[in-house]
């Protein structure tokens, strides 16, 4: 790289800067990962509570009716 700028300080600066974007760039590819995990682990509860409430939806479906009631009162 050239430049004009010389110095310790600016060195020191540069130096700390780079070791900054080092840091940054390992956080984001952790961050990628995690997020990609976090968005399975969603879709996978998404999945499992509409495998769970199936029944009460395809019971109002058949009923007719547009809402189903809450799960609570199809207890007994």
């Amino acid at each position: 790289m050239n430049h004009n700028l010389i110095g310790r300080l600016f060195t020191g600066s540069m130096a700390r800067l780079s070791e900054s974007m080092d840091l940054l760039a390992r956080m984001a590819d952790e961050m990628q990962i995690s997020s990609l995990e976090a968005a399975e682990m969603a879709e996978a509860a998404n999945d499992d509570l509409n495998d769970a409430y199936r029944p009460f939806t395809q019971a109002t479906a058949d009923a007719g009716l547009t809402t189903p009631s809450a799960p609570i009162h199809n207890q007994s």
